[in-house]
């Protein structure tokens, strides 16, 4: 598979790294080669770095710093692609944590056991 990505052909390399987002985080190597393609001058390729991310989601938070600066891509495509991965990145770990503030606000709320 990571033969593929060095293919002269741009869509072998789109269908590779598409595949690296749906095979998530199964080694040390996916998410930093797919970094790499966020830095890469073509756009499709970009994109398909992209998405692959935002499917891998919260394993992918090396990438947060490369997709802000993606915010501010001239190309309107990428920014929103960017601002979609970031939210699917980021969104579980601040659900995480909004779940653990909830659950300290319920404990606060319930009153005292009764002792009998």
């Amino acid at each position: 598979m990571f033969h593929s990505l060095r293919d002269p052909a741009i869509p072998v390399r789109w269908s590779a790294i598409s595949t690296l987002g749906s095979w998530g985080p199964v080694n040390d190597e996916v998410i930093p080669t797919l970094i790499h393609f966020l830095k890469v001058k073509d756009k499709g390729l970009k994109r398909q770095a992209i998405f692959a991310l935002a499917q891998i989601g919260p394993p992918a938070k090396e990438a947060v710093p490369l997709l802000k600066k993606l915010l501010r891509d001239p190309d309107k495509s990428l920014r929103l692609g960017a601002a979609s991965a970031l939210e699917k990145i980021t969104a579980k770990t601040k659900e995480k944590k909004g779940n653990r503030e909830g659950e300290k606000e319920k404990k606060k709320e319930a009153p005292p056991p009764k002792h009998s």
